[in-house]
């Protein structure tokens, strides 16, 4: 029996038969899972899973879900842990609080909190064809998919613009956070990352819809898309994620931070020779918390109770297409393509697997859709928004590369027992070579200045260091070096006057992953005019840092150099 296959056998063991024809295509309501209360350990309360955790485990380790009426409730966990770890809370808001109107084609609504109202306006465009009330397009921040494929389709469309809630970047020019409407209702969500708020404002022009109703607003409750590209395809994919009212998100070249898993990005730019992807450790940290690289950056994203095949799972039962543009690689649509494919399995557990795609096609600009991809998207446009059911919405398009990729590696392992893991991360170290001897800049860093005549590449190679405060250091990233296997690094400082009593090195290492290690500190002896340290391992950081004290007079440096030799030099072998 194939795995997908084994959630619907336990579904029918217990008498619970799942129908696809009785599974929901939209809901009127915004969370039906908004009662869920799942656990959310800390980091070091977490449990290590290198590949993509498994959806259907509930959030207390009980087991997994075993009904498509427990899907809610889980579904309801995943939101609750994205706002938790990642984007800040999104807030829920009474009807009471919420008034709205039509002004001509434009619905305005008004959303009240402490006193405080954020006013949202949008206009509808309506088609010239059909009958109301129609379906309705949303796009945040705009819809970038072409007039074309919306031509003889009786869709009305509409813009939410996303700063009448906040800016795209929420520090960028001369305002601050506090200053945005969204925390002038909720002050105490300042920290929030962005996409919480925006999902916010999105929710709440779909509550003046259906405070409305469709004889005022001519729009089809049962019949909202949303859709988006590049940052504002996450921000589609979150708003359609948090909100059970929209019947279809198409996401598009969403990125990292989007569809992509959190994960497969971060062993993407991990490989030898990567060329960077949009991931966790690099992304816009105006659109999520701080916290959540602060906690789970680099290697610690396996500590994560979640991944983003979870957001993009969240949509289920509704409908979800994305699409990719594998020529922009800072998109990391490979780790976006393993992130579907594990959402998919959500879908397909309930026999829906109908109603979510991808397609990542290249030979074509950023937000630019080609005509190649129109069909995918006209057809989810008829299925889902126009109620057609001749189309074929089972898209799965990616380029042939991809098939090298081991999706079992990533999400096999659900239902199975305990998580793969995953091979150590190719580390290559690339450093001077052996043999070579390089010159050291003198650099200014912290509690310390550097005086002396540049070199033509703009470097002080010798001059004076003033340790201005009780701590300074001279050196610093511009002395890291990649110790390759066999060799050994000898860095040299060589003073004009017998040091002083009261330095010391300051060395990060890295580890076999080229990940930091803790400092370490070694005291340099006084009296002599030069100071040595031998390094045998890959370092980020090498400095010369005075201890703690007062009145220590400026140090002249004729010189630092590095030589790269063998760390054992029977190693060594001539050449003829």
């Amino acid at each position: 029996m194939k795995k997908h296959h084994l959630l619907l056998a336990a579904l029918c063991a217990a008498g619970s038969t799942i129908h696809a024809q009785d599974i929901p295509l939209v809901y009127s309501a915004e969370n039906t899972g908004a009662a869920a209360n799942p656990v959310l350990p800390t980091k070091a309360e977490g449990r290590k899973i290198e590949v993509l955790p498994d959806p259907f485990e509930w959030s207390d380790g009980r087991g997994r879900i075993a009904s498509f009426a427990d899907w809610a409730k889980r579904r309801g966990e995943i939101a609750k842990e994205i706002q938790h770890y990642e984007i800040g809370e999104k807030p829920v808001v009474d009807a009471s609080a919420v008034t709205a109107q039509m002004d001509g084609n434009t619905l305005r609504v008004a959303v009240t909190v402490g006193g405080e109202t954020l006013n949202l306006s949008a206009e509808i465009t309506y088609p010239t064809e059909g009958e109301a009330p129609y379906a309705l397009m949303i796009g945040t921040s705009g819809i970038s998919l072409p007039n074309d494929v919306f031509k003889g389709r009786p869709i009305a469309r509409m813009t939410f613009s996303e700063s009448q809630v906040n800016g795209y970047s929420q520090m960028g020019g001369s305002t601050d956070r506090s200053q945005y409407n969204f925390v002038r209702l909720y002050p105490e969500l300042i920290d929030n990352g962005a996409y919480s708020e925006w999902a916010w404002g999105l929710s709440r022009l779909i509550d003046g819809l259906q405070l409305l109703g469709p004889e005022v607003t001519k729009i089809d409750m049962a019949r909202i898309g949303v859709t988006g590209c590049s940052y504002a395809g996450k921000m589609a994919l979150f708003c359609g994620a948090f909100d059970e009212r929209v019947v279809l998100t198409i996401a598009q070249e969403p990125g990292g931070g989007g569809a992509a898993a959190w994960r497969y990005s971060r062993w993407l730019n991990a490989q030898p020779n990567a060329e960077s992807v949009e991931s966790l450790d690099k992304t816009d940290y105006n659109w999520f918390m701080t916290s959540l690289r602060d906690s789970y950056g680099g290697r610690e994203v396996a500590y994560l109770p979640y991944d983003h095949h979870e957001l993009a799972a969240m949509v289920c039962p509704r409908a979800l297409l994305m699409l990719g543009n594998p020529d922009f690689v800072w998109l990391a649509d490979p780790s976006a393509y393993v992130s579907m494919n594990g959402a998919l399995k959500v879908w397909e557990q309930f026999g829906i697997e109908d109603r979510v795609g991808y397609s990542i096609v290249a030979g074509h600009g950023h937000c630019s859709l080609p005509q190649s991809q129109y069909p995918e998207v006209e057809a989810y446009l008829d299925r889902f928004l126009l109620g057609k059911t001749d189309v074929d919405t089972r898209v799965r398009i990616a380029p042939e590369s991809y098939s090298n990729i081991d999706l079992d590696l990533w999400t096999g392992w659900w239902g199975q027992g305990e998580p793969n893991e995953l091979p150590a991360d190719p580390y290559i170290p690339n450093g001077p070579k052996k043999g070579s001897l390089d010159k050291l800049p003198l650099v200014g860093n912290w509690a310390s200045s550097v005086s002396g005549e540049a070199a033509d590449d703009g470097n002080i190679y010798s001059g004076t260091v003033n340790f201005s405060f009780r701590w300074g250091e001279v050196g610093g990233a511009a002395w890291k070096g990649d110790v390759n296997d066999g060799s050994k690094h000898i860095i040299t400082v060589t003073t004009a006057q017998p040091l002083p009593e009261g330095l010391q090195w300051k060395i990060a290492y890295l580890d076999e992953y080229g990940e930091p290690l803790p400092e370490v500190y070694e005291q340099i002896p006084a009296g002599g005019t030069e100071a040595s340290i031998e390094l045998t391992k890959c370092y980020s950081y090498a400095a010369v840092q005075r201890l703690a004290q007062d009145n220590l007079d400026p140090i002249n440096i004729v010189s630092v150099s590095r030589w790269t030799t063998f760390a054992d030099p029977d190693a060594f072998q001539p050449t003829s």
